[in-house]
């Protein structure tokens, strides 16, 4: 019953979305194939055409994918598994294997042949009038990019929560492809293609139209960073922008940041430092250590001789009690067999003793 509704629902859904308009981009980006395979249905063991219907409708409403057709996608999935026939249905016929749930190995095998750029697969689990589904987008390889879940207490929930889901697969799939461009761009510099400025350029257009893009802005900051002379206050703009974008949870951000050998706390703390912003340069290290500590070595080393330059400022202007303060501060950073680390411990076992007095 739950199935003839969603169905039903399904296909009125399907007569309003081609009667309505397209979403325009304006960003020019290249056209991206993708595939929408049918969703396994784990709880009658089949396979569901109507998501796979709703969510194709509604990628392609956004003029740079070109949504690859289920025909097609159903006839590469016959020659990976020949010995299935496509039936949709367990027991629907009694000949041969039945082809209900479609296995990774599958999807990644079936977007090879078929040049897809992204795939969007899933399943489907019901439970009386209740529902899940959960949604994966992936890069040809297989390589998965998000997971959308969604769920519910009615069928006829499902298509606006579907359309809901695929807007949001679309703007997902914008920015991949606008990091691609990026980083195609990147190599034509690298390549001799392109002068520093004309890639600059380019990336900072980007950008611009994509202000919470990680990638995109943590890209301009490395182009920015083999030219720090020319692009000094740039430097400084865009790594705030980036530690501002980074999201600790996002282990796609963390991947990214790395796969660039780029730390934007220790870029900024450094700022701090040359203006003799210890304090903030403190703060920003110890941020660091907190929420990106895949450079501690850098960033205690950096805490320790900030907060030794604190504590010998204010020794020097009479300030006992922060001069201890920055000193007990920077013991814990301190390289062991420093000649800071030696002075730290004789200056705090003066200043103890005249705070004692």
């Amino acid at each position: 019953m739950l199935k003839r509704i969603i169905t039903l629902v399904v296909i009125l859904t399907l007569t309003f979305m081609w009667c309505s308009p397209s979403y325009a981009t304006s960003s020019g980006l290249r056209k991206v194939k993708v595939a929408v395979f049918p969703f396994n249905d784990f709880s009658s063991m089949n396979v569901d055409m109507a998501i796979t219907s709703v969510l194709r409708a509604e990628l392609a409403r956004w003029d740079f994918i070109d949504t690859v057709s289920l025909e097609i996608v159903k006839r590469r999935i016959t020659e990976v598994e020949p010995t299935f026939l496509w039936t949709e249905e367990k027991d629907s016929e009694k000949r041969g294997a039945i082809l209900w749930k479609i296995e990774p190995r599958i999807v990644e095998e079936v977007a090879r042949r078929i040049d897809a750029d992204f795939v969007v697969s899933g399943d489907i689990s019901r439970f009386n009038t209740k529902w899940r589904i959960n949604a994966y987008v992936s890069e040809r390889n297989n390589k998965a990019i998000q997971v959308f879940n969604l769920s519910g207490d009615k069928g006829e929930e499902i298509p606006a929560k579907l359309g809901e889901v695929a807007k949001e697969i679309a703007l997902l799939l914008k920015k991949e492809t606008v990091v691609g461009e990026a980083e195609e761009e990147i190599r034509k510099f690298l390549g001799g293609i392109y002068t520093l400025s004309v890639v600059v350029t380019k990336i900072e257009r980007l950008s611009q139209s994509f202000q919470d893009s990680l990638p995109i802005h943590a890209l301009l900051l490395d182009l920015y960073l083999r030219d720090k002379a020319s692009y000094k206050e740039k430097i400084f703009d865009i790594g705030l922008k980036v530690i501002g974008l980074y999201d600790p949870s996002n282990d796609a951000d963390t991947r990214y940041l790395l796969s660039l050998s780029l730390d934007p706390f220790e870029v900024i703390a450094r700022v701090h430092e040359e203006k003799k912003e210890w304090g903030k340069a403190i703060e920003l290290r110890e941020k660091a250590l907190r929420v990106f500590p895949f450079y501690a070595a850098n960033h205690r080393a950096g805490i320790g001789s900030a907060a030794y330059t604190l504590a010998t400022t204010h020794e020097r202007r009479g300030e006992k009690e922060k001069a201890i303060e920055y000193y007990r501060k920077a013991l814990p950073y301190l390289p062991p067999t420093s000649e800071e680390l030696s002075v730290t411990k004789e200056r705090l076992d003066i200043l103890d003793k005249k705070i004692e007095q």
